[in-house]
């Protein structure tokens, strides 16, 4: 399954911190972080974001936009909103 955290305050860095121990045995990746967004930007990957590594990040730099592995200012909700295929928005192939 492919998400999109939308904020990463102290609930979103804790859900980061939670899949990022689930993901680290292969046999339980179910749950695929793409997008995180916070209120200074966000960051995607098309093959899922390393949630540990990124909530470390956060505990030190609030701005995810800083994050060095594709943080950027552009990419907020309504980025992630165009990103959305809305005639299909729960199936499997949701994201373009």
């Amino acid at each position: 399954m492919r998400v999109a955290l939308i904020g990463c305050g102290g609930v979103g860095k804790s859900f980061l911190k939670l899949v990022g121990e689930k993901n680290k045995n292969p046999v339980n990746r179910e749950l695929t972080i793409n997008y995180v967004l916070g209120s200074k930007g966000g960051i995607y990957d098309d093959k899922g974001i390393n949630c540990l590594e990124v909530a470390n990040f956060l505990e030190l730099n609030n701005k995810i936009s800083e994050y060095p592995h594709g943080g950027k200012q552009e990419i907020n909700f309504e980025y992630l909103m165009g990103k959305l295929d809305i005639d299909n928005p729960c199936g499997t192939n949701a994201y373009k």
